[in-house]
This record gives structure tokens, C-alpha cells and sequence, in this order.
């Protein structure tokens, strides 16, 4: 499971960002409220995400991404298997 991740801003799409960490590009699925709490949200510049990873059998693997370790652990815990857990 990948629980947090700190890189480099390579895209935003304002409903998704992709974070480079070590050479490898991660998706990550965000709400608005998460985008506003980053720092600066500019291309380029570094942030850091508390992740949840979402796996369904069948279906590829999601990320939400979250500011901080409480509000992935609310998310976490409303999360049941085939059910949407967006941030």
C-alpha cells in the first residue's frame, strides 16, 4: 500500500495530480479542498500527499490523495469494498 507520497508537481487537472517521486509518475485523485491546502500548487514545485490506495479486484488501482493523516484515515475508515472513496 502506498500511504504518503513527497515529489514534484508534473501536472493538475484540478481533480487529479500527477506527483514524480523518484522517476515514477503518480495519479492521484484529489478533492478541491485538498488542492487548497497544498502550498502553492504550481508545476514544478514540490508537494507532499497522505495517500489512500484503492484496489477492486478487476479494476485498476486508485489513489486519493489528502492533506494530511487525519483526513485519510475519515476517508479510510468510510471506505468499504466496491464503494467510491473519493477524497
Amino acid at each position: 500500500m502506498i500511504a504518503f507520497l513527497r515529489g514534484q508537481l508534473m501536472e493538475n487537472t484540478g481533480e487529479a495530480v500527477v506527483v514524480e517521486v523518484a522517476g515514477v509518475g503518480y495519479h492521484v485523485l484529489v478533492s478541491h479542498a485538498t488542492l487548497g491546502t497544498l502550498p502553492a500548487v504550481v508545476l514544478g514545485r514540490e508537494v507532499q500527499l497522505h495517500v489512500h490506495s484503492h484496489f477492486v479486484k478487476d479494476e485498476p488501482l486508485r489513489l486519493y490523495g489528502f492533506s494530511g493523516r487525519a483526513s485519510r484515515s475519515r476517508s479510510s475508515r468510510a471506505c468499504r469494498p466496491k464503494s467510491s472513496c473519493a477524497p
